[in-house]
């Protein structure tokens, strides 16, 4: 009976465990929230969850100004195995066609859905319905038409075909992934036209001096970026500044704003301390970018640059109250705890040993000094460091060393030291102690006065020297022949450990084999060019690059999903001279295996692929 206890309690642990495990995500789109009256658009409802999941009845209120013209439902479920994990995830899509009937703003308010017997809401969005038409039923998108900086012509990126390649190749996992958390909205007006646009985002405008803003600065598109460059960081001048994050790369993520899909991917991010009263002004951002026509994943078609600034945003400062603080307050604003610690259990008369005082918590702990001691008579504070640091999450932490010394034997209490801090969420000051801490000493082998800090004694000891006045050279060989016998040694040591070297860890073997390797099939690809079949040139030139970067690094089973990890390990000097030179070759060779034989175009001649995969060998043989 016990065991069937146990084998029902492990059944329902790994159900229970199962279920809380399971994520479900609801959402609703649009694919446009700018239109003119009598069209349509469409608004899509999407459930999807990494396990079964059962949907109840939801139903779709009546809106005023729109008419409901048609309904479809729709199902798909992907799956894949990454990172030597089995992933699932199954979608349900609801989606509804509707006719606009009247001119304005129209509210789509929020729909509630049952998922597996719990409630979900989507996000309401609104809708702007102009007088004219906008034409985008009427007259198809010229593809290549260069895209919309500030003005509000129609997006030209979207092609039905290339949308559909580019997802057959987010399949294969080319495309990167998608960062974790969620700021406020951008406080701005959505062109949804616009190649890409760049937004402050702030978690407060109303603060107190020396009170943590943390500001994070992204970059929103709909379409493909091929690059990206700081022209301008913020100046943040009425600001003490802390770095939380400063991106080496674009890593996008999902966003929906106001029914509409975007790219987003972090940028910048800054803890700022204001420095004084009033109002404090956070600048721009600015940037220029490179936008590729057709959200081509290999370059092809034409691609525009433009450049962009964040809006400003302007913080209202308030200064810290006078009444209630404290004499001991030394600038610390936030939410702070501390602890003592000494790092010796048993310790010795005339040596040293350290107490360590640690604050952390959300503000600027590097502001924070460390109050005056009131130690016990016969300990001596010898010397005192601090370290601090901020994290990515927007704590920081300081830590003070002080060296002390006890001078005499016994049991001594280091009392509670006290901090004095400011609660901006309270708008009151608080205090936080450490707890006292015992020490035992006995007595030791130390010289006393050793490491005082004190001035030292004007009474030295006498002490005599006997000085050398003769220079006394040291015993010459015998014989050069001595020398010899030396040289021989070593050098017989040094073959002796080569030898050793190569037989045992293979020293030279890799290096070789992988010129074997690269050789051999770069060679093949070579023969398929000559036979012009480019499809399989880009496969095994891509295969070969993906083998030689694992092998370099140490990153077995390289693939396009790994790549990013891979360039990561490599060291910065090699990654810095060979990695955009690598990226160029993939993207060749990938256009060859997975593109649209219209976009290949000169890449698949028998020459230019013959000159590719002569250039790409060249380079791995560098690695």
């Amino acid at each position: 009976m016990a065991l069937i206890g146990n084998i029902l309690s492990f059944y329902l642990t790994f159900i229970l465990l199962s279920v809380a495990h399971a994520a479900v995500d609801v959402q609703a789109t649009v694919d446009t929230n700018q239109l003119g009256i009598n069209e349509t658009f469409t608004y899509t409802i999407s459930v999807s969850s990494d396990e079964s999941m059962t949907i109840g009845d939801h139903r779709l209120p009546s809106i005023v100004g729109l008419d409901l013209v048609g309904q479809f439902p729709t199902r798909e479920s992907r799956s894949a195995y990454t990172n030597g994990k089995f992933q699932y995830q199954q979608t349900q899509r609801y989606a509804y066609t509707f006719q606009t009937t009247q001119v304005g703003q129209i509210h789509i308010p929020a729909i509630e859905i049952f998922v597996n017997g719990q409630s979900y809401q989507t996000k309401a969005i609104n809708v702007t319905v102009s007088k004219t038409p906008s034409g985008r039923q009427q007259q198809p998108q010229r593809r290549n038409a260069p895209p919309s900086d500030e003005d509000d012509e129609a997006d030209p990126f979207y092609n039905e075909a290339e949308e559909l390649f580019n997802q057959l190749l987010q399949r294969r996992g080319l495309p990167g992934g998608g960062r974790a958390g969620r700021a406020q909205q951008p406080q701005r007006k959505i062109n949804p036209d616009e190649a890409f646009f760049l937004q402050l985002e702030v978690d407060k405008n109303e603060v107190y001096v020396g009170e943590q803003v943390t500001a994070t600065w992204y970059i929103y598109t709909r379409n493909q970026i091929q690059n990206i460059d700081t022209l301008k960081y913020p100046n943040l001048k009425a600001f003490l500044k802390e770095d939380i994050e400063v991106a080496t790369r674009l890593d996008f993520q999902n966003e929906v704003i106001n029914g509409l899909s975007y790219r987003k991917a972090l940028l910048v991010s800054y803890a700022l301390f204001p420095l004084k009263p009033g109002v404090a002004l956070v600048d721009s951002y600015k940037a220029r970018s490179t936008v590729l026509a057709g959200g081509s994943l290999f370059g092809m078609g034409n691609s525009y640059t433009f450049t962009k600034a964040s809006p400003e945003l302007k913080v209202r400062v308030k200064e810290l109250p006078k009444e209630g603080q404290p004499r001991d307050f030394t600038g610390g604003v936030g939410q702070f705890k501390v602890r003592a610690s000494v790092d010796q259990g048993t310790l010795k008369t005339n040596q040293p040993f350290t107490l360590k005082i640690r604050l952390e918590g959300r503000g600027n702990a590097k502001s924070i000094d460390l109050p005056s001691l009131s130690l016990p008579q016969g300990l001596e504070v010898y010397s005192q460091r601090d370290e601090s640091k901020f994290n990515t999450d927007g704590t920081s932490y300081k830590e003070f060393e002080v060296l002390l010394i006890p001078r005499s034997k016994g049991e001594f209490t280091i009392p509670a030291i006290n901090f004095s801090f400011f609660n901006p969420n309270t708008g009151k000051y608080y205090a936080q102690s450490t707890n006292g801490l015992k020490v035992q000493v006995d007595e030791g082998g130390g010289v006393p006065g050793a490491l005082s800090s004190t001035e030292p004694s004007a009474k030295t000891s006498e002490t005599t020297y006997d000085l050398i006045t003769v220079w006394q050279s040291s015993q010459p060989l015998k014989s050069w022949a001595q020398v010899g016998v030396w040289c021989f040694i070593f050098l017989s040591i040094f073959a002796f450990l080569y030898w050793r070297a190569r037989k045992v860890l293979g020293l030279g073997v890799a290096q070789r084999t992988l010129v074997m390797l690269i050789d051999q099939r770069s060679k093949k690809a070579l023969q398929l060019a000559k036979q012009e079949n480019y499809r399989a040139v880009g496969t095994e030139m891509t295969n070969l690059i993906y083998d030689v970067l694992g092998e370099v690094t140490g990153e077995s089973g390289t693939s396009s999903r790994t790549l990013e990890k891979v360039f990561e390990q490599m060291p910065p000097g090699m990654r810095q001279q060979y990695e955009g030179a690598l990226r160029a070759s993939l993207k060749v060779f990938e256009t060859l295996s997975f593109a649209p034989e219209t976009m290949i175009g000169e890449l698949k001649n028998s020459q230019k692929m013959v000159e590719s995969i002569q250039s790409t060998v060249r380079l791995l043989k560098q690695l």
